[in-house]
């Protein structure tokens, strides 16, 4: 089989220890899909660590809509950079309900295949476990190892899961493991949870083609590994009742959830977040602009819940908003609120 050789230099990162050191020459296979990651590297970036290197999509591909098959499959997305094997790979990039061109009613009423599941979707960072001659490989989106890989592999090793033979297991059915990684304390994001956790979302194939196993297999893993699940909310076999219930949870400002993931027969995906969530993420933002001391536009914002945190937020000042999470300040906002109220 013919060879490319192919330089990879370091043109972003300085040389620092927590940073990935970058192989400087190694052989793709020519038409190999890690040939094909080099080839698109004005979309495609690639930190290596050692023998793995990580691929993502860059910003210009969000930006720009530049998605195609590979610019969707590199999101975390681990190969050995010695022999192109893939070793470990978290989802491919999936859109949300309605969001820019993407799963429109109309789209979603002509090409679903039912049934359609919605599962319960978490709100941590994803954790990649995959796995190499030397054992697991502990992955967060972009890095092996590093911040959130590590707080992903302290939470794994607080129970018992039989590493070994999980190990064992994977590598026989050639599957890697994403997880939801759950830490309130060092990594809170908008819904509040009391401990932290890990949440099995999938087993994913190792291959190319993106596969996992069924949800009642994964089932069986969770349980013979110890792990938590991810949780199958309802299930629809028409499109009138999956819209109804799509309308609802777009339009929910009340339920404190982030959402759903929904999941067609042929395994298309689409996110589905209400409202609730997405206000305190925009909320989330204009707190991180409170906090740095820039000018808040409250033009266009008509939620009376909204304009009233934001006009608290910007009276307790630049310094506290810095130091609480979003979680932090909506509790004391509504803690004040409902005394107010009561009064």
């Amino acid at each position: 089989m013919p060879f490319k050789e192919i330089l990879i230099k370091n043109t972003v990162f300085k040389p620092k220890e927590d940073q990935p050191t970058f192989a400087p020459v190694y052989e793709a296979p020519a038409g190999s899909l890690l040939e094909r990651l080099h080839n698109s590297r004005k979309w495609i970036q690639e930190k290596a660590f050692g023998n793995i290197s990580a691929f993502n999509f860059t910003r210009d591909v969000f930006n720009s809509g530049k998605w195609n098959d590979l610019t969707t499959k590199a999101r975390g997305l681990f190969l050995d950079n010695t022999n192109g094997k893939i070793v470990a790979r978290g989802f491919e990039k999936f859109f949300g309900y309605k969001e820019k061109q993407f799963n429109s009613d109309q789209f979603l009423k002509e090409h679903l295949k039912y049934p359609v599941s919605a599962y319960v979707k978490y709100n941590g960072f994803l954790g990649i476990l995959g796995f190499d001659d030397n054992g697991l490989l502990f992955c967060s989106k972009s890095t092996v190892g590093g911040e959130y890989a590590e707080i992903f592999k302290r939470i794994f090793n607080k129970h018992e899961h039989n590493h070994a033979s999980l190990l064992e297991y994977m590598r026989t059915k050639k599957i890697g493991l994403v997880f939801e990684v759950i830490d309130p304390v060092n990594d809170p994001h908008i819904v509040e949870y009391d401990d932290e956790k890990l949440v099995l979302l999938d087993a994913i194939k190792l291959e190319e083609s993106f596969s996992v196993l069924p949800y009642d297999k994964l089932d069986e893993l969770a349980h013979e590994f110890n792990f938590q699940v991810k949780r199958l909310a309802f299930d629809f076999d028409n499109w009138d009742s999956l819209h109804d219930f799509l309308k609802e949870c777009d339009e929910d400002a009340e339920t404190r959830r982030e959402g759903f993931v929904m999941v067609d027969a042929n395994g298309y995906q689409f996110k589905l977040k209400g409202a609730w969530y997405r206000r305190w993420k925009m909320l989330r933002s204009i707190k991180d602009k409170i906090a740095q001391g820039r000018t808040v536009n409250i033009a266009g914002i008509n939620s009376p819940i909204a304009v009233n945190f934001i006009g608290w937020a910007k009276n307790k000042g630049a310094d506290y908003c810095k130091a609480k999470s979003i979680i932090q300040l909506r509790n004391e906002f509504e803690k004040e609120a409902s005394n107010v109220e009561q009064n």
